[in-house]
């Protein structure tokens, strides 16, 4: 109980100049709560950690931040938002409306990064925080799934994908793309220290969030679970040799598993047959019409998109003139939707977002070893985990999916300071 009393401890008995900072880890803590809970609480939790940030820049004044390659990629895509893609979009009032508060992500990754979950303490509490928030959630979640109804009192949709204690289906999702990130906090700390239990502890943690996600019926959130763990494995392979043995029977463990569970349940066997189905003929199916007007759309106004919320306007058109017979209101692929809206040059600025965040990791995993590169490795994981092109998602500009991506993406990239500073004993 040490790990969590002693930095506990700590904050309540911060002088006044740190309460802007302990304030805001707070907040960091609920956050992951109220996403489950309160959409709006889980928003207003993230402007005020950016507020918090801000002041203490303020009063610090400490601008260094604002330097990350990350943050000015992330600002360049906003003033690409507001200067140009709103004034010319085909619902302006919209556009600007999505546009304008697009900073607060901004800011809520570098005040994760660089100031809340800038220490090993932070960061283990956080975890830790999220591994108890989990747990529940997957015992809620395995229990609507063997009775029909949640602990919290909900049922599964009509397709038979679980909710879990949400209102909607993105209980596995939600898992996801918390689960990766705080697993490698808790596994890199565990090898640090050499504790054996906790780093086998962490692992059937990770085990159980993969087998719970793939319960879900989510094929997605299941998707990127295995791609994640197949991108870590592979890399510790590779370059890890005293590690190749353990990854490799990892990775044949999972397989055995999945094609047990797929074997032996039927809503599982369902689920792939509508995969399948869709793949088969996916031009024809809902997501293959979706990314094909997005390409169009994106194709009729390359240079500054339709604008932010410009989709779900010119979609209809396509629609009522019988070109497709689906509509949404974004076509369900960050890269598609990003063409649409925001034109050739917003997707060129995306793809150099994604790529001053993959830096890091990869930098990390070329000059460290052991520990440090399994970390790096998790971290590289869970940004493919948000980006792999093929997958269909949820908007990049809608609050809670939005809000979920810059959470998970945050602690990820905030762990590699653990690299950096070396681990608290």
């Amino acid at each position: 109980m040490n790990i969590i009393a002693q930095p506990l401890t700590r904050i309540v008995n911060a002088t006044p100049s740190r309460w802007l900072s302990n304030a805001a880890f707070i907040a960091c803590l609920a956050l992951p709560w109220l996403l489950i809970f309160s959409r709006g609480g889980s928003d207003g939790a993230g402007v005020f950690i950016a507020v918090m940030f801000l002041l203490h820049s303020y009063k610090s004044h400490n601008w260094q931040w604002t330097k990350d390659p990350v943050v000015r990629a992330s600002a360049l895509a906003w003033g690409w938002m507001l200067l140009l893609a709103s004034p010319f979009a085909v619902d302006i009032t919209g556009s600007f409306s999505v546009a304008l508060p697009w900073i607060r992500w901004i800011v809520l990754y570098a005040a994760l990064v660089f100031w809340v979950l800038s220490t090993s303490s932070r960061l283990r509490i956080c975890a830790l925080n999220i591994v108890f928030m989990l747990c529940l959630v997957m015992i809620d979640t395995v229990w609507q799934y063997k009775f029909g109804i949640s602990l919290t009192g909900h049922v599964p949709n009509e397709s038979y994908r679980l909710t879990g204690p949400m209102d909607n289906v993105k209980v596995g999702i939600f898992i996801a793309k918390l689960a990766f990130p705080i697993s490698s906090i808790l596994i890199y700390q565990a090898m640090q220290q050499h504790r054996p239990i906790q780093l086998w502890a962490s692992l059937i943690f990770l085990a159980a969030c993969i087998a719970t996600v793939m319960l879900s019926g989510e094929r997605t959130a299941f998707f990127t679970c295995l791609l994640a763990f197949g991108i870590i494995a592979s890399i510790i392979a590779f370059t890890e040799p005293a590690y190749r043995v353990i990854c490799l029977s990892l990775m044949a463990a999972s397989l055995v598993f999945s094609t047990v569970m797929l074997i032996t349940q039927p809503v599982l066997q369902d689920r792939l047959q509508w995969l399948a189905t869709n793949i088969a003929d996916f031009k024809n199916s809902s997501y293959g019409q979706l990314d094909w007007v997005g390409y169009q759309i994106g194709k009729s106004h390359p240079f500054t998109g339709a604008g932010l919320k410009g989709f779900r306007v010119l979609c209809e058109d396509y629609l009522s003139s019988g070109q497709v017979t689906q509509c949404n209101l974004h076509p369900h692929n960050p890269y598609v939707e990003w063409f649409a809206e925001l034109g050739v040059p917003g997707l060129l600025i995306f793809l150099g977002i994604i790529s001053t965040l993959c830096v890091q990791p990869l930098r990390a995993i070329s000059s460290h070893n052991g520990a440090s590169r399994i970390l790096a490795a998790t971290v590289l994981a869970v940004l493919v985990m948000h980006f792999f092109p093929l997958l269909a998602t949820q908007s990049f500009f809608s609050n809670w999916p939005a809000l979920l991506l810059w959470y998970s993406i945050s602690i990820a990239m905030a762990s590699l300071n653990m690299i950096k500073s070396g681990i608290e004993k």
